[in-house]
């Protein structure tokens, strides 16, 4: 199966290079038309100015969608290529991915010079035609490298022109400082107004402290109130819903406002890379900056967080989640609201893991900068309404690793088809296996593990993460002793029960007896057996073979490796659901390794199919 994924991502690697060359071909003829041609003296003139004027604009414009589109594709080979555990088919797709960046950057080079006319306003015009027209296009304007010498202000100018509207009608700010204080809105909005006047803001602030703002408001700037308890996301949402310009800026955690946020940038992008949130860099008051770019891995109830961009465009990012301020087109905010009645952390993450669950670009773009507070990333109580929404038992991000328990992520037992069992559902079946070789060593009884219990040990080091019951042995002799750990099996939590008693004798030894150990999700059957594999090495006085369970080492059948391959046939290290989830009426029936079933919520974190049906790489956890 492995051998046959690398082929198809190799075929793919070759089809997506043979696509760039025939793009590149249709793209360079396109771009011949845009370029007027010189034509003989002797011949007349075929085409009009308007005629040409309308080629241009359609060639253009087909060019600009080619480049959309390759822009799409590349960010959807970047996320495929993330998530490849392989670190081949991870090299093989690197190729197809640089090819398009490559025919990217022709395309956008290309077009510029094609477009190019005599004179400045044709410039100006060809440009903001090109870039979108709510803002001013911006040029490199030095002609070398040293233009913005010594503190370099300047180097990326915007350009003048007239056909676009004023600022203060696109874009609204808005601040949410119901716990921020009095104190950071005082400060902020002369700041605001000193570098953008007139600019509409939408300021939330606290009910209790709202009468005690000491400075005078501006018709510009509106006030709304709520109660420090209100859910953060849902003053976020409502301040939204009173925006009535085309872009927005969630000013999250803003202290400080000044001329480094060029928002003019931010906005020309959202345009430029079709992106549906743009952000800039953050500093803190202390001096710390980053240009707030992350990349994430939601994977089996696990969220994954790392600092870092797999590729760039505009000067800006690629990102999958942002944690400064961001600017993004308020019919997006409004028809993809924050989720309700969750903390700021949690919403934002929330909603840009769902951008990025629909292919939606976000970027950062350090030239703009943004002065903001530390919010609380590193405290759970943060993460505890997305953790809950994803079921999600792990949050890792760089500065600090969170646990939460099942109540927390309502990550219970969902014996769901084509789905992998919460990690804390998977850990009290491993919890309850330990602890029944625990007393059974403890009694002196030789026990064993096995069935698929012994082959998640084997292939796994721990629980199939598809498993629907667990299979022990002990030797028949040992029944009566089994039995007087009831107790002790109560006190840890669980309680044995007896369904079947020995019988007597194969070989002149009793044989049989089954028990149930049962906890509140699952139950062990517990058989026995006449006789042990690991009895005939206690005879050569060799001890019995260990293998690890969930960080515990547990006895096995002599050569486990042997006992698996012979007990479930071909292909074992190949996957192959419970024979309870494929329907089958007992686990001697052959399986068909190789294959998931089909998950029931499709997209979710705990999806089988998502998988390759062989390895234990990609269950091992997350990495973006």
């Amino acid at each position: 199966m492995r051998c046959k994924q690398r082929v198809v991502i190799i075929i793919f690697a070759i089809v997506v290079m043979a696509v760039c060359w025939a793009i590149n071909i249709y793209t360079s003829v396109t771009i011949q038309t845009l370029t007027p041609t010189h034509q003989s003296r002797h011949e007349p003139l075929r085409i009009l100015p308007q005629d040409q004027e309308k080629k241009n604009i359609s060639a253009s414009n087909s060019i600009q969608h080619f480049s959309e589109n390759i822009f799409k594709v590349i960010s959807q080979l970047s996320k495929l290529q993330k998530e490849v555990t392989s670190p081949f088919l991870r090299q093989n797709l690197q190729q197809p991915i640089a090819e398009l960046k490559k025919l990217l950057d022709n395309i956008s080079t290309s077009t510029n010079i094609a477009t190019q006319k005599d004179s400045p306003e044709s410039k100006q015009s060809n440009a903001a035609s090109m870039e979108g027209s709510d803002v001013c296009p911006e040029k490199f304007s030095s002609k070398d490298l040293s233009g913005g010498y010594p503190f370099f202000y300047k180097g990326f100018d915007m350009q003048n022109c007239t056909n676009v509207p004023a600022f203060t009608t696109l874009l609204t700010i808005v601040l949410n400082a119901v716990k921020t204080g009095n104190a950071v809105v005082e400060a902020i909005l002369p700041q605001i107004h000193k570098h953008y006047p007139n600019i509409p803001i939408l300021l939330a602030v606290d009910s209790q402290s709202y009468n005690k703002l000491n400075i005078k408001i501006s018709p510009n700037v509106q006030i709304f109130s709520y109660k420090d308890s209100e859910p953060d996301t849902d003053v976020w949402n409502d301040l939204i819903g009173h925006v009535k310009t085309r872009y927005s800026l969630l000013a999250r955690n803003l202290v400080h406002f000044s001329w480094h946020s060029r928002l003019e940038r931010l906005v020309r992008e959202i345009t430029n890379l079709q992106a549906t949130a743009v952000a800039g860099s953050y500093r803190y008051m202390d001096g710390q900056w980053n240009y707030g770019c992350q990349q994430t891995m939601l994977r089996n109830y696990t969220l994954v967080y790392k600092k870092g961009y797999d590729w760039s465009r505009h000067e800006c990012m690629v990102c999958d989640s942002v944690q400064g301020p961001f600017v993004a087109l308020t019919s997006t905010l409004t028809q993809h609201r924050l989720p309700a009645k969750m903390s700021s952390v949690s919403g934002f993450e929330v909603w840009f893991q769902e951008a990025k669950a629909h292919n939606q670009l976000v970027v950062s773009c350090p030239d703009s900068m943004f002065f903001v507070s530390q919010e609380n990333y590193d405290k759970k109580e943060s993460w505890l309404d997305l953790a809950k929404y994803y079921q999600v038992e792990l949050i890792r991000t760089p500065a600090t690793e969170l646990r939460f328990d099942c109540t927390e992520a309502n990550a219970g037992c969902a014996f769901s088809k084509g789905e992998a069992l919460s990690h804390c559902c998977l850990n009290e079946l491993s919890q309850m296996v330990k602890t029944f070789f625990h007393l059974c060593k403890e009694a002196g009884c030789l026990c064993e593990l096995q069935e698929g219990t012994l082959l998640g040990a084997v292939k796994f080091n721990g629980i199939l993460p598809w498993e629907r019951d667990a299979d022990v042995t002990f030797h028949s002799s040992n029944f009566t002793a089994i039995g007087k750990l009831s107790e002790k099996f109560r006190t840890a939590g669980y309680s044995l029960s007896t369904t079947r008693e020995p019988w007597c004798c194969v070989d002149g030894v009793m044989a049989g007896g089954i028990y149930n150990l049962n906890s509140p999700n699952w139950h062990v059957e517990i058989y026995g057996q006449h006789l042990m594999d690991s009895e005939k090495l206690l005879l050569e006085h060799i001890p019995p073979t260990l293998v690890e369970l969930d960080g515990a080492l547990v006895p096995t059948p002599a050569s486990p490796g042997l006992f698996s391959r012979n007990r479930y046939g071909y292909e074992i290290y190949q996957h192959a659901q419970h024979w309870m989830s494929l329907s089958q009426s007992s686990g001697w029936q052959f399986y068909r390794p190789g294959t998931f079933s089909p998950c029931r919520r499709p997209g979710h974190h705990s999806c089988l199919d998502q998988y390759l049906a062989d390895g234990n790489i990609q269950f091992q956890g997350a990495n973006p």
